[in-house]
């Protein structure tokens, strides 16, 4: 790959410029004039993405704009493309072709469609093609466990290390599994011994059960009294027997049907409706009230005739009453009073009569009460004994057939039941034997079966277990011959280099089998990076760059941000020609803000940043 131009819109502090590019080209330019956007802009439109991992490709975009675009065009051999990058949509490809169309636009539907022109991930190109300050700074500070990594990061490891993993988990999950199996094991086996006595108590049990079945059916073809149930009916009929004479004589107590219907007869006719008693009693008391008031009324009018005596005239008119008048009046009211109070009294004997009426009925009523429970009871009691006459004449009749069952003598019959229920708990006792012979049996058997399948599983999962620790085991080695290849193609490429960087010719550099972090000796001793000067640790820097670029692939182009900072006149002219022998090799782009250093590059192009910032705010 060789590129050709780049073409910014809204990236950085370019608003819209172009930079053409050669084998090799010095960008010139002070401090904050866009010399490290230009080399973020060149990775973003390479990968789509921000060179330092922490930013986002909008960070790359001019301040207040909310979109950038930056356009790349190389060449791949014989051909040549234009790829455009944008901040916030999809990429675009062109390939020039000829005729009406010089551009001609190629798909990228598919994800992987940029490898076929840029073969190589971000993270490789970013190792391999770009010298990054900050990398830098990782370097010289010494840091193993950065170097350590980045093998394992950045060559395309990623998913033999997530295999490997995968691998170790299933390699653990598998023991598990075979922990599990080994745990639900039976944890005692069967005797052999057991089962076969067993087995034979079973024989043995079905055989004598055979013979029982024989002998308790032949003991039903001959019909057997229980002497127990032949005692239980015989309670139950005198029980039945006792409580009808008992229901006899109380029925004896009780006068007869007749007697009691007749009484009761006479009773009902003897009790008054309750209403006529309520009526009356209510049409009594209103008219004792009336004659209550009545009585005293005139009372008050003979007191007010007793007043008149003294002063014998009209309260109202005034007019002069003779005292015939007044003795008159006065007879005439007492005779009133005197018929007031006797119908008063009448009045009150009546209501004496009906309270003792209302005694009389209670009487009766109760009297009454009595008779109807006797009618009950007595009823009830003829229920009872129809009932129980009943019951005993059915218990009659089973002893009657209860004894002809047994042909006379039921002590005999007793005996030749006991034995036949003595037959029956044998039948009963041998069933259960039998079964529980039959589980014991079935249960051993079931123990087999699980002991079987539990080994046929256990070789399954030694199986797995061994398969698993293989495929761990051989990723693991696989990994560990990948790096150790890497790292031997990497000490291969400092050894064609070392001619060039004869800087370091009196340091020993080696690398070891698991780290790109270098050892180096000198003078019998063993130095860290911290211990070389700063030129030294840059120069060792470039050289581990590009060996690692060779063993591991590049872009055919070296992009270097500031390299010469801090150096003096000797290592920047050494530096500069450095960087001239490998542009022979690959496209060199190098930023400085250093004048003399770029100074030091005649048969490179320039790119003067500084112009460009004068013209635009010109």
């Amino acid at each position: 790959m060789k590129l050709r131009r780049l073409e910014l819109n809204n990236i950085g502090c370019f608003g819209e410029k172009s930079f053409d590019f050669s084998d090799l080209t010095v960008v010139f330019g002070e401090n904050r004039t866009g010399k490290s956007t230009l080399v973020y802009a060149l990775f973003f439109a390479l990968f789509g993405q921000h060179l330092n991992s922490g930013l986002k490709m909008t960070d790359l975009c001019r301040k207040g704009e909310k979109s950038g675009t930056s356009a790349l065009w190389f060449g791949d051999g014989p051909d040549e493309y234009q790829l455009c990058q944008f901040t916030n949509r999809l990429p675009k490809l062109f390939q020039k072709g000829t005729g009406e169309m010089p551009w001609q636009p190629l798909s990228l539907n598919d994800t992987s469609a940029l490898k076929n022109h840029i073969p190589l991930s971000a993270e490789i190109a970013s190792l391999g093609s770009f010298f990054r300050e900050s990398e830098l700074i990782y370097f010289l500070q010494d840091m193993p466990r950065y170097n350590k990594t980045l093998l394992q990061n950045l060559v395309g490891m990623d998913e033999a290390l997530i295999l490997r993993s995968r691998f170790k988990k299933a390699l653990g999950k598998a023991r598990e599994v075979r922990k599990a199996i080994q745990n639900a094991a039976p944890k005692k086996g069967s005797d052999p011994l057991n089962l076969e006595l067993t087995r034979r108590q079973l024989a043995s049990a079905e055989k004598e059960l055979r013979e029982t079945e024989t002998a308790y059916a032949a003991s039903l073809d001959t019909r057997l009294p229980n002497p127990a149930v032949f005692m239980l009916l015989q309670q139950q009929h005198d029980e039945k027997q006792k409580h009808c004479e008992a229901l006899l004589r109380q029925k004896e107590k009780l006068p007869s049907a007749a007697a009691l219907a007749e009484q009761k007869a006479a009773l009902e006719s003897q009790i008054r409706p309750e209403k006529q008693i309520t009526d009356h009693l209510a049409l009594l008391r209103q008219r004792l009230g009336e004659y209550i008031q009545k009585e005293k009324q005139i009372r008050l009018r003979l007191e007010r005739l007793k007043s008149l005596e003294s002063e014998p005239s009209c309260p109202i008119c005034g007019q002069t009453v003779t005292r015939q008048r007044i003795s008159d009046l006065t007879a005439e009211l007492d005779r009133l009073a005197e018929k007031a109070a006797r119908h008063r009294k009448q009045i009150e004997a009546g209501l004496e009569k009906i309270a003792v009426q209302r005694k009389e009925k209670e009487t009766t009523q109760a009297a009454l009460d009595q008779v109807r429970r006797q009618i009950r009871e007595q009823h009830d009691a003829d229920t009872r004994l129809a009932e129980l006459k009943a019951q005993t004449e059915g218990l009659k009749s089973d002893l009657k057939q209860f004894e002809a069952i047994g042909s006379g003598d039921l002590r005999d019959a007793g005996a030749k039941y006991q034995v036949r229920a003595d037959i029956e708990r044998r039948r009963a006792f041998l069933q259960k034997e039998v079964i529980r012979h039959q589980v014991a049996i079935r249960q051993y058997d079931d123990h087999v079966k699980r002991v079987g399948e539990n080994r046929k599983h256990l070789a399954e999962a030694e199986q797995k277990v061994l398969i698993c620790s293989t495929a761990w085991q051989a990723a693991d080695d696989a990994i560990q011959s990948l790096g150790s290849r890497l790292l031997e193609k990497v000490r291969e490429s400092i050894q064609n280099w070392t001619a060039h960087f004869t800087f370091l010719n009196r340091f020993d550099i080696q690398m070891t089998d698991r780290e790109l972090l270098p050892v180096i000796q000198a003078r019998g001793y063993q130095y860290k990076l911290n211990q070389m000067s700063k030129s030294e640790r840059i120069f060792l820097y470039l050289m581990l760059k590009l060996a690692i670029g060779d063993a591991l692939g590049h872009l055919g182009i070296f992009v270097l941000d500031d390299p010469a900072d801090g150096l003096d006149i000797r290592r920047k002219q050494t530096l500069a020609y450095l960087l001239a022998e490998v542009s022979r090799r690959r496209q060199v782009i190098v930023t400085t803000n250093d004048m003399a250093f770029a100074e030091l590059f005649p048969g490179g192009s320039r790119i003067d940043l500084d112009a460009c910032e004068d013209a635009a705010s010109g």
